[in-house]
């Protein structure tokens, strides 16, 4: 049985937003990026998860 973590609707709307800008950087990334798609993803990816980690309360 897992527990209930209470959440409230600010915080996750303002997740889907810090999640939502993250991929549209993502995607704005690769499509300017002068390296080819591997790079380009690899350091899209690795800016939108720490956008991810630090959109999170500690």
């Amino acid at each position: 049985m897992t527990a209930r973590v209470d959440v409230s609707p600010a915080f996750v709307r303002e997740a889907r937003v810090r999640v939502g800008g993250s991929f549209s950087w993502l995607l704005y990334a690769l499509w300017r990026s002068p390296h080819p798609t591997p790079v380009a993803l690899t350091a899209g990816a690795a800016l939108t998860a720490q956008a991810i980690a630090l959109s999170f309360p500690r």
